[in-house]
């Protein structure tokens, strides 16, 4: 999709009833403009990413009412271990992998992203942004290559992983050149917040008050766990403790997320365009 940022916005915020991000748009504006090939989901494949959720529909749709078709697209690329704060938009290549935004508090917007592997028992890792996220996996990529370079006796392994580090640290530079010429920030100042077992910390709203909060977010951190950790077993406990916790800190928008996610829980992860991409796309004959 070329459309001007504020065209983009307008578009997805009228198919999620969120609004996202800079840094989503600013991930969007580098890669359509900084792709060698014709596929520009491809612009991140050299660090094994790929584009999800909102980032895939900027992606497709030259024009986003297309997209309009979609039932309930907050499930799109929506794992089921995924809590209603975690809207997804990016994937690895292995294990269900993936990133996304973070809506802890809807009337100050996104702030930070999120990571883990949906099908592991690893806790949640966090990051400053998007483009923080996308910095530190160059770094993980890269020293992966340097390992397999320090284990391998393979001259021309060697030489493959040296190759790969090269296109990385490309990549890298060019997206510091783009982030330098604009105004996307790499930290969006997300709170600290409490501590939790699921590594995603539980943020206090601005004007926290023991006597009225308190109580609502050690049920927004237990619920949260049991949404994480304990699947079908616990879905229903930990539904109500999160949409209890969201109610009383006024959290509405994530209570109407939550009950979409719980209604669809028993799917694993979610891709509503499967079927029609491989429509449209040319060349592919699929029904």
């Amino acid at each position: 999709m070329n459309g001007s940022k504020e065209q983009n916005q307008q578009q997805l915020k009228e198919l999620y009833d969120v609004e996202f991000p800079d840094a989503l748009f600013g991930l969007h504006e580098f890669m359509i403009s900084h792709t060698e090939s014709d596929d520009q989901s491809m612009a991140l494949s050299v660090i094994g990413l790929y584009p999800t959720g909102p980032l895939e529909l900027l992606l497709e749709f030259d024009n986003l009412s297309d997209a309009k078709f979609i039932d309930n697209v907050l499930l799109h690329y929506r794992y089921y271990r995924d809590v209603p704060e975690f809207f997804t938009c990016l994937t690895g290549e292995c294990d269900g992998e993936h990133w996304g935004m973070l809506l802890d508090e809807p009337t100050q917007g996104f702030r930070g992203v999120a990571s883990y592997y949906n099908n592991d028992g690893d806790e949640i890792v966090v990051y400053g942004s998007l483009f923080d996220a996308i910095f530190s996996r160059c770094d993980e990529r890269i020293s992966s290559c340097q390992e397999w370079i320090s284990e391998s006796d393979d001259s021309e392994e060697i030489a493959d992983y040296q190759r790969q580090i090269e296109d990385i640290l490309l990549f890298r530079f060019k997206l510091e050149k783009f982030l330098a010429k604009s105004s996307f920030l790499v930290d969006e100042d997300r709170p600290e917040g409490l501590s939790s077992d699921t590594g995603l910390s539980v943020i206090r709203p601005e004007d926290f008050n023991p006597d009225t909060h308190g109580e609502a977010i050690a049920a927004l951190a237990k619920g949260r766990s049991l949404w994480y950790w304990y699947g079908e077993e616990h879905s229903s406990r930990a539904y109500e403790l999160l949409r209890g916790a969201y109610l009383t800190l006024e959290r509405y928008e994530l209570i109407r997320i939550l009950d979409i996610h719980y209604q669809n829980r028993s799917n694993g992860w979610v891709d509503l365009l499967e079927n029609h991409l491989a429509r449209i796309r040319p060349g592919n004959d699929t029904v």
